[in-house]
């Protein structure tokens, strides 16, 4: 708590995601659409919309543009 009032932060942000999460975010940041992440990774669509969701939520992202921008290949 210490830390967060001081306004530090961790020195990878990807650390509070789960490691299914980063595997979802990778493919999300290369511009794969949900079907082809679920194809890859053996999920439905609707679980690989959840991670999405809680990957946002944990980065405090509001779009797949956004997280492109942040997290994509060219970073």
């Amino acid at each position: 708590i210490a830390a967060f009032a001081r306004g530090e932060r961790a020195a990878d942000p990807l650390a509070v995601l789960t490691v299914r999460e980063r595997e979802v975010l990778e493919r999300l940041s290369r511009g794969w659409v949900y079907k082809e992440i679920s194809n890859e990774l053996g999920l439905s669509p609707n679980t690989i919309r959840t991670h999405v969701h809680r990957i946002y939520k944990k980065l405090h992202l509001r779009s797949k543009a956004e997280a492109i921008q942040r997290f994509g290949p060219a970073r």
